[in-house]
């Protein structure tokens, strides 16, 4: 709220409601029956301050977000304080204008994509105030009712623009798991005292609430295939909006986070020098993946909007073996018609640039293609790395595909024809994953690509080894479809901008 700007926030103390009775109850339930109270504050926080300083007087101020505190008495006096759930503005600038006084931007380079409106009310319920704040959700664990994965669940799924159930509360997730908080065995999670082992969730129970709530899970073991590189599996889904639980372990600890978007560094170092240099490992292509400097997540132990920095958990050796904390699962969100993941679309649709643009020769006139057909020659740690094929993945809908290319124009000004159109809107399917192509200096400098390569979301994994779920793809000047057996001409014959991720805001501020 400091970096925000905040001027005042208003303190109330909460009426018990529907869930914050279940809070109660189930503490009750934990501890054997014991008395047990329970008080709740409700803080937001404005970015500005009216001269009155009366509450009524904040109606049509701007609302950067609000948290609600829990603290729980337990029958030995000990307290549990938490944050039952917070919302809070995405982080945000502001910078003067000539027009409308101030302009709110989003932080350079720093790319949240699970984030959506909420709305919340101060004051009583005969007079009160209604605003709206454009962020991502927060929670905490209270490890006696509930432990990191209620949390981290919560935080991914209210934080969705794609999920428009009810609000996801931690009885929901006990109900559903059969957890009452009984001396039974298996009905009880968290610990009570101080010298207890606390019970987390299982990988498979996670997977339950996911399936119960109607969506489909992507899971990645990194302990079971170390050959995953964990940022290459979760960037596809954290561009598409599609939040991912992130697991991460050495052998003290076993936690889990939400992971809700990511930063940019154009400027990155090791995604071009690493092969320059010979640096091990040699890839065929480089993921964009490689240029997030961090992953943005909410872990409640530390709080929200927190940068994980991407090589801090990642795997130098076999996981399993690996004593520093580090990357050993992860648990993608999707919608339930997706069924193939995105790192898969990703690794398969680079083979085939990789394939397609070394087997073609192109026209004396297409110069960027004739620039991709150079450097896919080889992968000798001698050649030179500055323009690598670059793969970016990501989900997409049919009509919004569309819409963008009616409209684009490559750097010399070409379209597509009426008929180009048209072939697009006959194969195209409802949800599809996106390949973008390109090479660094277009990416970091230009943010664009030179082609892309589509797979559907939906498909049987016989299906997709065997090849058969390409459904189009483009370079310049060339394209092909189903069900043709050679290529043909495109229109476009440069660079297009890239698609961009999911995300409620517009990103003002780049670099």
């Amino acid at each position: 709220m400091r970096k925000m700007g905040v001027q005042c926030f208003v303190r109330e103390e909460l009426a018990s409601n529907q869930e914050i009775e279940e809070e109660k109850q189930a503490t009750v339930t934990r501890t054997n029956g014991g008395v047990v109270t329970l008080t709740a504050l409700r803080l937001t926080f404005f970015r500005d301050r009216p001269p009155s300083m009366a509450w009524r007087n904040l109606a049509g101020m701007e609302c950067l977000g609000y948290a609600v505190l829990i603290t729980l008495t337990l029958p030995d006096n000990s307290k549990r304080p938490y944050i039952l759930e917070s919302v809070i503005r995405f982080p945000s600038l502001w910078t003067p204008t000539e027009s409308a006084g101030v302009q709110a931007n989003a932080v350079t380079n720093y790319y949240l994509h699970s984030c959506r409106e909420f709305e919340t009310v101060i004051g009583k319920a005969k007079e009160n105030l209604t605003f709206r704040v454009n962020g991502s959700f927060f929670c905490q664990q209270n490890d006696l009712t509930h432990v990191c994965a209620h949390a981290a669940l919560r935080m991914g799924i209210n934080s969705s623009p794609a999920f428009t159930g009810p609000k996801l509360t931690n009885k929901f997730i006990n109900d559903q798991l059969g957890i009452d908080h009984s001396e039974a065995e298996g009905k009880r999670i968290g610990k009570y005292s101080p010298e207890a082992h606390s019970v987390g969730l299982s990988t498979e129970q996670i997977v339950c609430i996911v399936n119960k709530l109607g969506w489909k899970e992507h899971v990645a073991e990194f302990d079971l295939n170390p050959d995953i590189d964990y940022e290459a599996f979760i960037y596809p889904l954290i561009e598409s909006g599609c939040p991912t639980i992130l697991g991460v372990h050495n052998p003290a600890t076993a936690h889990v986070l939400a992971v809700l978007g990511h930063t940019l560094n154009s400027d990155r170092w090791t995604p071009e020098a690493r092969l320059g240099y010979g640096a091990f490992p040699i890839t065929p292509y480089i993921s964009t993946s490689a240029w997030a400097d961090h992953f943005i997540v909410n872990d409640d132990n530390f709080g929200m909007y927190v940068t994980l920095p991407a090589e801090s958990i990642r795997n130098i050796l076999v996981p399993k073996h690996n004593p520093n904390l580090h990357a050993a699962l992860a648990i993608g969100l999707v919608p339930p018609d997706v069924t193939i993941s995105g790192y898969g679309a990703e690794q398969a649709a680079a083979g085939l640039a990789e394939k397609l643009v070394r087997l073609t020769d192109p026209t004396p006139q297409n110069r960027w293609l004739h620039l991709l057909k150079h450097e896919t020659h080889e992968c000798k740690p001698t050649h030179d790395a500055s323009q690598r094929l670059v793969c970016r993945t990501l989900l997409c809908k049919r009509q919004e595909y569309l819409g963008i290319m009616k409209t684009v124009e490559d750097d010399k000004g070409n379209r597509l024809t009426p008929t180009e159109i048209q072939t697009l809107e006959k194969i195209l399917p409802e949800r599809f994953w996106v390949t973008e192509i390109t090479v660094p200096n277009l990416y970091t400098g230009n943010k664009r690509k030179l082609g892309d390569i589509l797979t559907p979301a939906k498909g049987t994994g016989k299906e997709f080894l065997t090849g058969a779920m390409m459904l189009f793809f483009w370079f310049p000047g060339l394209s092909w479809h189903e069900p043709l057996t050679s290529m043909q001409g495109w229109s476009l014959f440069g660079h297009i901008p890239l698609l961009r991720g999911a995300s409620q805001s517009k990103q003002l501020l780049e670099w």
